[in-house]
């Protein structure tokens, strides 16, 4: 069964403004955000989770010296005993995400740890050479309990390392009770867990994995990616969709929809028919269809649909990245995809002209996240949202500790 380990953290100093440092996920991060970010502190984190070249040296060496250079002068400093770390996330309405961090085993038997996402080559080789340059987790992967009792437990630890970005309240707070970490880990070794965020990551490890035994390197800490788990449950998670933005659409897009189903009219792209396409798409199971024209509904022919799903398990059938990926993406032949999860935002490119199109999923939910995780089933990329996203740079973890 799963198996979370303490490690000895990396963390920032005490003194150092928390707000300047930390960033969000790296693969959120547009470039305005990176040259902000950048401009926010010399420390920030995102020097490391997006780094540029550097004199001579590549992007990954860059990142590797930086962080060397930071623990040297003391910006990020090392605790003194393993632990593992009491993580909260709670929203201005007052919704909160709380889990723990630790070191989990990637090397255990199948059937421990269950993706429920697949993911993208390119994606994978940028993390890996990342990996091998610092030999750091700079962020953790999400993992999903599907034991109760893990929120009651960490509720009660003092968080004190705290701070507020983009309405968001995070606080960490460092677990070293030997008998309170055995509670825990114990707790999360009753069952597998589901994989919720970072798959890229978590195969990016595996391979590294994979890659340091050949190569005789026998350390331990390779066999462990940094790890926020959670329950799964609706009470504790928000699941947000991921839309798809189109770059070089057909110009016949809209009359080949046309052929597939019913485009039913909406309205101009404006906030208030973005609202009601969203609601639309609920009660009426369809997919958003956003261009220059307007905000239509795109409910995709029954039997059509049916034919075309017949291959796929029937866990799937509702998930709509896997109705996009069978009746819209065939359409898009020679189109460049982007993703993003908020709605509103996505209206506001296509209006900006940043992309031609866009098309707007549903959420999943989190019984259809396990029940694909459980079937060892795994939904498109870019499938799943969960918000919200930790920030990086509340603790590191260096594989050597």
């Amino acid at each position: 069964m799963p198996n979370l380990a303490p490690f000895r953290g990396l963390r920032y100093a005490t003194g150092i403004d928390l707000d300047g440092v930390v960033a969000p996920p790296y693969d959120v991060i547009l470039e305005s955000d990176r040259d902000h970010l950048e401009a926010t502190s010399i420390n920030n984190a995102v020097r490391l989770i997006l780094p540029r070249a550097l004199d001579s040296l590549d992007p990954y060496q860059a990142a590797a010296r930086l962080a060397n250079e930071w623990r040297e002068t003391d910006v990020l400093i090392l605790e003194s005993s393993p632990a593992l770390y009491a993580y909260s996330m709670t929203t201005a309405e007052d919704h909160q995400t709380i889990g723990v961090i630790g070191a989990l085993a990637i090397n255990g038997q199948t059937g421990e740890i269950l993706p429920h996402e697949c993911t993208l080559p390119k994606a994978r080789s940028d993390r890996l050479a990342l990996l091998r340059a610092t030999r750091m987790n700079l962020d953790p992967i999400w993992g999903l309990s599907m034991n109760s009792g893990l929120t009651k437990i960490l509720e009660t630890i003092p968080r004190p390392q705290q701070t507020s970005i983009d309405n968001v309240h995070h606080e960490l707070g460092v677990i070293d009770n030997p008998e309170l970490i055995k509670e825990i880990s114990d707790l999360i070794a009753l069952s597998p867990l589901v994989l919720a965020d970072g798959h890229h990551r978590y195969e990016t490890a595996r391979n590294y994995l994979a890659e340091t035994e050949a190569s005789g390197d026998k350390r331990t800490g390779n066999a462990f990616i940094m790890t926020l788990i959670v329950e799964l449950s609706e009470s504790v998670l928000d699941v947000e969709p991921i839309h798809r933005l189109v770059s070089s659409a057909p110009k016949r897009l809209r009359e080949d929809l046309g052929l597939l189903g019913e485009l039913v009219p909406i309205g101009p792209n404006d906030s208030h028919h973005v609202e009601r396409l969203e609601s639309e798409m609920q009660s009426r199971s369809g997919i958003g269809f956003i261009d220059t024209q307007g905000i239509a509904l795109f409910i995709p022919d029954a039997k059509e649909l049916a034919r075309r799903l017949e291959s796929e398990p029937s866990e799937l059938h509702s998930v709509d990245s896997v109705r996009f990926d069978q009746i819209v993406r065939p359409l898009l032949k020679g189109s460049d995809l982007a993703y993003r999860s908020d709605g509103q935002k996505v209206a506001a490119a296509i209006k900006a002209n940043e992309f031609d199109c866009a098309i707007l999923l549903r959420a999943v939910s989190v019984l259809e996240i396990e029940a694909v995780a459980q079937r060892q089933l795994r939904m498109p990329e870019k499938t799943t949202y969960f918000a919200p996203k930790p920030r990086t740079g509340m603790v590191f973890r260096d594989l050597d500790y």
